[in-house]
């Protein structure tokens, strides 16, 4: 489906931009989604990515059971091939996005501690959810309260969250309810 395609492609760009997959980045910027693998004792690694354009594969090893050595690039060198063929594949190209379509996923604020949407004080990271799946409680963990100006350590909460969570679930539900 679209929004299993969505959801999987925004996993995969994660493994490029925050994962084991770093240095596929490419020098023009364009999006890249991918996994990299290996075998337990290095016998084989892999590299498969794709961008808006193209997608490719590149895997190394030996015939053998004979493990990479350590030295050198001989275990970084499928991510560095990858990198210098989709670099110069796509220097005449112009930029471009993973599309994603109307309605499909819904982006929220979660917080990275309970993975509730996140308030004011939360450690939180942008996810993508597909329509109706997203959370619809807001993170009541101490961490998200603002503390005041004086240091005497009360924490105070100017906000009515359990406002703010009723009218989430509400409008959620009118949503689900339109589907």
């Amino acid at each position: 489906s679209k929004t299993t395609a969505v959801l999987l492609t925004n996993a995969l760009q994660d493994v490029v931009t925050k994962g084991t997959g770093q240095d596929v980045q490419l020098d023009c910027g364009m999006p890249v989604a991918g996994k990299t693998g290996t075998t337990t004792a290095y016998n084989d690694v892999w590299f498969v990515g794709f961008t808006p354009y193209y997608t490719c594969g590149v895997w190394a090893g030996y015939d053998s059971e004979e493990t990479l050595p350590e030295e050198g690039n001989y275990r970084s060198y499928h991510k560095i091939l990858w990198k210098k063929v989709i670099d110069r594949l796509s220097a005449t190209k112009a930029d471009a996005v993973f599309r994603m379509p109307d309605g499909v996923v819904v982006t929220e604020d979660i917080c990275e501690q309970t993975g509730l949407i996140a308030r004011g004080g939360c450690p939180s990271r942008t996810e993508y959810f597909a329509a109706g799946t997203a959370p619809t409680t807001y993170c009541d963990g101490d961490h998200a309260y603002w503390w005041d100006d004086d240091d005497d350590d009360d924490y105070y909460n100017d906000y009515d969250y359990e406002e703010e969570t009723a009218n989430t679930n509400a409008a959620a539900a009118a949503a689900a309810e339109a589907e």
